[in-house]
């Protein structure tokens, strides 16, 4: 199995230290991130990460939740 998360993060220059505080935090269960956003035109960006499944992927999620602004799915293969 392999689970993905997105992440949806607004007004992007404000709530975007705190999304990487908690990527940083629990670095070490991200496979794989990409990151996108329109710089001229939105404040939104998305993040779309691979985690190990055998990480604390629950935990990662309810960090990012927990954060205004920010929208998290979680995507299981």
């Amino acid at each position: 199995m392999r689970q993905f998360l997105l992440i949806k993060i607004e007004r992007r220059e404000n709530t975007a230290p705190n999304v990487q505080k908690v990527l940083t935090t629990y670095g070490t269960s991200i496979l794989v991130r990409l990151g996108l956003h329109e710089q001229e035109t939105s404040s939104e960006g998305i993040i779309f990460l691979e985690v190990d499944p055998k990480g604390p992927v629950t935990e990662m999620v309810n960090a990012l939740e927990s954060l205004a602004g920010v929208t998290v799915k979680l995507i299981e293969m």
